[in-house]
């Protein structure tokens, strides 16, 4: 059996999806987003999707992880901080 964790990144909101794999049949297991107080400076924010994270990893212990590329952005300051986050 295999489980992939597959990840939208983002600071405000980073969205999740969690499938099992056995014998070719695909199971979602788990999904959801893992959003940050916005009253929380940068940092902060990015330490909580980071201690949310490794509560997903430690629970579903996946051997695949696959984080979402980034597309470019109008606003240049929030594409910078997505970066960060990923």
């Amino acid at each position: 059996m295999s489980i992939i964790l597959g990840l939208d990144p983002g600071y405000d909101r980073l969205g999740f999806g969690v499938i099992s794999v056995v014998k070719g049949k695909i199971n979602v297991v788990d999904f959801g987003v893992i959003t940050t107080d916005k009253s929380l400076k940068f940092g902060e924010r990015l330490l909580q999707v980071s201690d949310d994270l490794e509560e997903l990893l430690s629970i579903h212990k996946p051997g695949v992880v696959s984080v979402e590329k980034l597309y470019t952005t109008i606003n240049q300051k929030t594409a910078m901080n997505v970066a960060e986050a990923r």
